[in-house]
């Protein structure tokens, strides 16, 4: 079953949460929100960079750092303005009350490989151009470009993914699971290895578009569904009161 947790954000993007219970949320026109005891605190959080929030960029996900109960260090991945265009950065900063403090960029950069295996992008590809649908590259293969190890095709547009691993759903202990934009559905895949033997289709036109899905600390799966009215959905099983 679902549980609606709050609602009232803005193209939802990415979360994290905190060791006291809230949750960090990224909002794609450039607030960072918190969210205490299931309500979306009012005031945004403060000292975040200058993100330029235009089309599909804006702000994007967040995390926290492995120590973040010692040092408070948050980070988030955003777009903003160069001279040659839009660049995806990486920055942090310290969490101290509803700020961000001495926020420092870490990585600012152009898509593209530099090192190790070549995946195709954007030589190869099994999608389409966003929105209109054109051919991209040159095809689905090429000499000494990998192939994916899964893929859709027609493309559910792929958004957010999560191993789980807690215990409140046994049976899906170790299963992937991804959420979808143009499906509007949850996917579980079955793995062995490195191979998907079995994918279930789940919330199929149920919740809108699921933009994240992240294992939340009590063992629940969480849901950000991407709309102008966006929620934080927690999925339980039938039987959870």
């Amino acid at each position: 079953r679902i549980v609606e947790i709050t609602k009232g954000l803005e193209h939802p993007w990415g979360m994290a949460f905190l060791p006291d219970g809230r949750v960090l949320i990224t909002e794609r026109p450039g607030r960072l929100r918190l969210v205490e005891n299931g309500r979306l605190v009012p005031q945004p959080i403060s000292g975040l960079p200058n993100i330029i929030a235009q089309g599909q960029s804006g702000l994007l996900d967040v995390a926290l750092h492995p120590h973040f109960a010692e040092n408070q260090l948050v980070y988030i991945a955003y777009t903003s303005a160069r001279s040659r265009g839009i660049s995806t950065d990486v920055a942090r900063g310290k969490l101290s009350g509803n700020r961000l403090e001495g926020v420092e960029v870490l990585f600012r950069g152009n898509q593209g490989t530099t090192t190790g295996r070549n995946y195709g992008w954007p030589v190869i590809t099994y999608g389409v151009n966003y929105g209109i649908g054109t051919s991209i590259g040159i095809g689905t293969h090429q000499e000494g470009m990998e192939q994916p190890l899964y893929y859709w095709d027609p493309s559910i547009a792929p958004s957010g993914m999560t191993f789980y691993t807690g215990n409140q759903f046994p049976s899906w202990r170790g299963n992937l699971f991804v959420g979808a934009l143009r499906g509007q559905i949850l996917v579980r895949l079955s793995l062995e290895g490195k191979d998907v033997i079995a994918e279930e289709r789940l919330l199929e036109n149920q919740v809108g578009r699921i933009r994240d899905v992240r294992q939340g600390p009590d063992g629940f799966l969480y849901l950000l569904t991407d709309a102008r009215n966006g929620a934080l959905l927690r999925l339980e099983p039938a039987a959870s009161k």
